[in-house]
C-alpha cells in the first residue's frame, strides 16, 4: 500500500469454510470468514502517518479453515516523509540576564535535543526529547561576561533529520553604535508639548534605556524625559546622547503660533495651498487621511518628492495625515 492507505481485493480458496484474522489494527478484513468454494475478501489499510527507521510497516492477515490448514499474507505499507520543523526559526540576539526561550516543534518523528558540552555551563533544554508535535525551553543563565557569547541546540529526528538552532547572548556592556529620533524636525506652539522617542542600535545595546536629553536653547523649548515643551518663538535643537559611547541625535525645533506640524526623517512635510493638499516625501507611498477620531476619509498614491493633491473633497477642522512608510502629521483644513 501506498502511504495514503486504500483497499485491494484478494482472491481464496478453501475446500472448508475459513475464517481470516489481521494482526494490526490499522489494517482489517472484509469478510472475515466464508464458506469453502473460492471467496473474494478485501484488504483496507489506514493512512499511514508514522515513520521508523525501515520506511514502512508490516502486518499480517493469517487465514485459517476447519481443517487446520494455514496460510499467511503479508501485507507492505509505505511511510510518509519524515519531516521536522522547528519555530521561531530566526532567533535575534538575545539578553545578557538570565533568559528562557520555547521553541515548538512540529514532527511526525521522534525527536531529541541536544546542547554542546562546551555550552552546557549556560545552556540547558527541557525536555531533551519528544515525539511527534511538541515544545522545548532552552534556558540560559545570566552572562557576567565582557563580551557576547555564542553556543548552539540541535535537533535530531527520525533516522537523519538534524536541525541547528544558533544562540547568541549579548553583554551587558555592550556599547552603542548609535541612537536615533523618530522624527528629524519638530513644530510647537508655545505652551505645547510633544514627544520624542529615541532609538539606541543596535538591540543588544542594553544601555538602550540610558540616555539623557538636552536643548541648545531652553528659552525656546525645553525637553524632559523626550517631552519637548515649547517655550517661546524661536529655533532650537533638542539632543538626545547615549551615556554609554556618547552617541547623539538631534531634531530641529521650531515655535511659533503656525500650525504645528512633525517631520519624520527622509524630510516629509505636509501642508495646505488653497484647494491642495501638498505633500513632500523622499520616497513613493500611499497617503491617507482620517479624522482626530480614527475615521478613514480619504486615500492616495503618491510619487517620491512633491506632490500636490485635490483637498476640495475633505471636511474642514483638525486631520491626520498619514504614509505607508510609518510617519503621520496634523493638518488644520479652514
Amino acid at each position: 500500500f501506498e502511504k495514503e492507505g486504500g483497499e485491494k481485493t484478494v482472491s481464496l480458496t478453501s475446500v472448508a469454510d475459513w475464517t481470516a484474522v489481521s494482526n494490526q489494527p490499522w489494517l482489517t478484513v472484509t469478510p472475515a470468514y466464508g464458506s469453502g468454494g473460492t471467496s473474494t475478501v478485501k484488504i483496507k489499510a489506514l493512512e499511514n502517518k508514522a515513520v521508523t527507521e525501515t520506511n514502512q510497516r508490516t502486518a499480517r492477515v493469517v487465514f485459517k479453515n476447519t481443517r487446520g490448514v494455514l496460510d499467511t499474507l503479508l501485507v507492505t505499507q509505505k511511510e510518509p516523509e519524515a519531516s521536522l520543523i522547528y519555530s521561531p526559526t530566526a532567533i535575534s540576539v538575545l539578553p545578557p540576564t538570565a533568559y528562557q526561550l520555547n521553541i515548538k516543534i512540529t514532527a511526525n518523528v521522534n525527536w531529541i535535543v541536544e546542547v554542546a558540552d562546551a555550552d552546557k555551563g549556560w545552556i540547558s533544554v527541557s525536555p531533551a526529547s519528544g515525539s511527534n508535535d511538541g515544545s522545548f525551553l532552552i534556558s540560559l543563565t545570566e552572562n557576567k561576561l565582557n563580551a557576547s557569547r555564542g553556543g548552539k541546540v540541535t535537533i535530531k529526528g527520525g533516522s537523519g533529520i538534524m536541525k541547528v538552532i544558533a544562540l547568541t547572548q549579548s553583554s551587558a556592556s555592550a556599547v552603542p553604535d548609535s541612537v536615533t529620533l523618530n522624527v528629524s524636525r519638530l513644530r510647537l506652539k508655545p505652551g505645547e508639548t510633544k514627544q520624542l522617542t529615541a532609538t539606541v542600535h543596535p538591540v543588544v545595546a542594553y544601555s538602550k534605556a540610558e540616555v539623557v536629553w538636552a536643548t541648545d536653547n531652553p528659552n525656546v523649548a525645553t525637553v524632559v524625559n523626550g517631552w519637548v515643551i515649547g517655550i517661546a518663538k524661536g529655533v532650537t535643537r533638542i539632543r538626545v546622547f547615549t551615556t554609554q559611547g556618547a552617541k547623539m541625535a538631534s531634531c530641529e525645533v521650531e515655535v511659533s503660533d503656525e500650525q504645528a506640524n512633525e517631520s519624520p526623517d527622509g524630510g516629509a512635510r505636509v501642508c495646505i495651498e488653497g484647494a491642495k493638499l501638498i505633500v513632500n516625501t523622499p520616497v513613493a507611498e500611499q497617503l491617507s487621511v482620517y479624522t482626530v477620531g480614527g475615521l478613514l476619509l480619504w486615500q492616495s498614491q503618491k510619487k517620491a518628492g512633491q506632490t500636490a493633491l485635490d483637498a476640495a473633497a475633505l471636511p474642514e477642522g483638525l486631520l491626520i495625515v498619514e504614509g505607508s512608510s510609518g510617519w503621520s502629521e496634523k493638518i488644520m483644513i479652514r
